[in-house]
């Protein structure tokens, strides 16, 4: 295909990108908010339970954002029984945070709804119809790396 005729096809594509990212991401924020997490809140959460702590520094960083956005969001975590603050030892300006019993159950239970919620989008695919988007998404994400 020449570069031609690709523009028009890669113009639809971006734009359906975009809707389908908004579709499915709209689910999932639906599944967060029903159990009164937000997006960011869910991401530090799984983020402590994947790792098993961190600092509210390191969670800036590896999310791409400032350590005041960090606090107000552990913060509403710490409130509800999900993470605890603890402080180092060895430097008591250090704050670890780890996820409570609580909050690793929750995060159980998030992934399963949001999983739920987000198949609700694929109800009418077939298995091989999943199977051949996966792959593709798969490509994409390969072929696209980069550093963002």
């Amino acid at each position: 295909m020449s570069e031609k005729a690709r523009r028009p096809v890669m113009e639809a594509l971006v734009h359906n990108l975009r809707r389908a990212s908004f579709t499915v991401h709209a689910r999932f924020r639906m599944a967060l908010a029903h159990r009164g997490l937000s997006m960011g809140q869910f991401v530090v959460l799984r983020s402590l339970v994947s790792e098993g702590r961190g600092t509210p520094k390191d969670l800036a960083r590896s999310l791409g954002v400032t350590t005041g956005n960090i606090t107000g969001l552990v913060d509403k975590l710490e409130a509800e029984g999900l993470i605890v603050r603890d402080r180092s030892r060895a430097d008591r300006r250090v704050v670890h945070l780890k996820a409570t019993k609580k909050g690793q159950s929750l995060m159980g239970e998030l992934q399963q709804a949001v999983v739920a919620q987000t198949a609700k989008a694929f109800e009418t695919w077939s298995g091989r119809d999943l199977e051949r988007l996966d792959l593709l998404l798969r490509r994409v994400i390969q072929d696209g790396s980069c550093a963002c």
